[in-house]
Formats: structure tokens, sequence, C-alpha cells
């Protein structure tokens, strides 16, 4: 697919412009360019709704400093040692997000012989006029081929040893947000977060039509990474 091609072709050219000491909003402004040259940009004039986008988080590690840049429903989860666990996400696609949802979950109600999949659909228009707000100043930001927004959520934060990083996507962070069954500060193990990883899809399996809860899709990509700052 096409948000397959574009998002493998960035981070093919993260993974070495990172090392040339860049800041990530620079490392990433270049790829995206370096990404549109290499596959001559077919989306030059696509509408917005129509363009390949991702959700993601870049992290790196500056000695006792942990850079950060965090787009749409991706989540950045830091609990360092005997503190408040710290959970970065985009509020602002969660919004949309939620209205959709809403949406969704009236045409279930109106029509029940519908699959989760086809009153999706039936709300499409909504859909794309939510992708639509994709990098606006009323919108949320993500990766796409015209850039990344005008307001990244990107900073830095102190580390110290004994500090969990967890990064998420919105798929795997259904079981605390949709599921309700565990909480992302909880997770401590990488047992844990694959034994997780088989509860989310036994919750999905058991509630196919998104009745118990609602959601947009049966089941999502559900990508964890657990990293424990050692030295």
């Amino acid at each position: 697919t096409d948000g397959f091609v574009f998002t493998y072709a960035i981070n093919r050219h993260l993974s070495n412009l990172i090392k040339e000491q860049m800041t990530l909003p620079e490392a990433l402004s270049q790829a995206i360019l370096l990404t549109n040259q290499e596959l001559k940009n077919p989306w030059f004039n696509s509408k917005n709704y129509e363009l390949p986008s991702a959700s993601g988080i870049l992290i790196q590690l500056l000695g006792n400093q942990l850079e950060y840049l965090v787009f749409g429903d991706c989540n950045l989860v830091l609990t360092p040692p005997n503190q408040k666990t710290l959970r970065i996400t985009d509020p602002a696609l969660t919004k949309f997000d939620n209205k959709s949802i809403e949406m969704v979950k009236q045409t279930l109600q109106q029509h029940p012989q519908l699959s989760l999949g086809e009153a999706t659909k039936l709300n499409l228009s909504i859909l794309r006029e939510h992708r639509s707000k994709a990098n606006q100043l009323d919108g949320y930001n993500v990766i796409t081929p015209h850039g990344f927004g005008v307001n990244p959520i990107h900073g830095y934060l102190n580390v110290v040893v004994g500090t969990r990083i967890l990064l998420t996507s919105d798929g795997y962070s259904r079981i605390e947000d949709v599921f309700h069954y565990q909480e992302l500060k909880n997770i401590k193990t990488v047992n844990k977060l694959q034994n997780l990883a088989y509860k989310l899809r036994e919750f999905e399996t058991n509630d196919l039509c998104g009745n118990q809860y609602p959601r947009l899709k049966v089941s999502d990509d559900a990508t964890a990474i657990l990293l424990n700052i050692n030295n």
C-alpha cells in the first residue's frame, strides 16, 4: 500500500539521519524530503485525506536527556523510579477519534445487523473530514508527504538510571483506553507486555461488533516497545 511504501522509506532514511547529530524534527524533515525525492512524490496533488500518513514516536538519548517527538495517537510513557508516570500523546487526534466512534456507535444502534466494518464505511464522509484536519491548525499532527504539522509534540526530558520507557501504538494502548484492563504505567516487563498483547486480541475477538467496546476497527496494529535505562 501507499502507506507502507511511504513509512518504510521514512524509517530507512531516519536510521541514517539520526546518527548525524540532528534534532528529531530536523531529521524527520530531511527524511520526508528524501522520501518524496525517491518516490517522486506521487501524492503532490492529492487531497489531504488521500495522503499516506503515519502516527509515531521518535526518541533519542542524549546523555541524561531524552529527546522525543510524538505524532498522532501513539503513546510515550515515561516512569522514573519513585516518581509519577508521564504519558505523552496528542489529545487533538483523540478528540476526532471519539467523535467518529460515537457516530459509528449510533449507526450500530440504529442498524444492529451491520458489522463494525460496515458501520464504519457508512460514516466514511465523517472519517474523511477528520483526516482532512491532519497537520492543520485546528487539527492534529501526523507524518505525511507534506510534512508533520506546525506544532509537533517535541521536547526533552531528564532521565535517570532505573527509568522505564514504554512506546505504544494506539492499537496497543487500547488495553487501557478502550478495554480498561491494564494501565500502561504498570507494564514493567517484556513478558507482561507480550501477555497483554494476547489479552488484547482476546478482548477484540470477543467483541467483534464493537457493542461492548465501541471503536472504529475490530483490531488494529498493536506495537509496543519497553526500554529500561540501566546506566
